[in-house]
């Protein structure tokens, strides 16, 4: 089961991470959310968690198709030209999906943690990244509009700290995967199902 937390690791790095020559992404989206699909794929049947966020990220290897249709999935806070509502919604969407991968990956770990004996720890961990995630990740998501009416404002200093915040907490997450993927396997093994 280790393998399937490593496979989750790399998998949201490669997603959150782009790697761009000339406008090119030599590290696309959809191979990072395949690899969190293909980590997920055992985990799916042992927690609801695991099963929530195996379909956010169906949800998101689809919307990670996007791009290469021509709809963008970015917003840039500082461009000259003013994006549209349709961008922020598409971008919003996206928002959504990470949040729901999250909380569907933490609250499988926190679940099956609660179930074995020692790992409360690994329990609370999860459970402080997920609020965490979920207060930035709220706050973005009610803010993010506003900036339609509001040029120049320090609403972009504010969601540009969110963001970087939910960067930190992706952060988190992907060193908390991979730095405990042996206790993580662990826990399946004491309990398979």
């Amino acid at each position: 089961m280790s393998r399937a937390y490593v496979k989750l690791a790399w998998g949201l790095a490669l997603a959150m991470f782009s790697l761009r020559i000339g406008g090119f992404d030599l590290l696309p989206d959809i191979v990072g959310y395949a690899l969190v699909l293909a980590g997920l794929a055992k985990l799916k049947d042992r927690q609801s968690g695991y099963r929530i966020a195996w379909m956010a990220s169906i949800v998101l290897l689809v919307y990670s198709v996007l791009p290469f249709l021509g709809v963008s999935t970015r917003y840039e806070l500082f461009e000259e030209g003013r994006q549209g509502g349709i961008d922020l919604a598409v971008v919003m969407f996206g928002i959504a999906g990470q949040m729901l991968l999250g909380y569907g990956i933490l609250d499988g770990i926190r679940t099956a943690a609660l179930q074995t004996e020692g790992a409360r720890d690994l329990a609370r961990t999860a459970a402080t990244l997920w609020r965490w995630t979920f207060a930035l990740g709220a706050a973005t998501l009610v803010l993010f509009p506003f900036q339609l009416n509001f040029a120049n404002s320090g609403l972009y200093l504010l969601l540009a700290l969110l963001t970087l915040g939910l960067l930190a907490t992706n952060l988190c997450l992907i060193v908390f995967l991979s730095r405990r993927r042996r206790a993580l396997g662990a826990l399946h093994r004491q309990h398979p199902y």
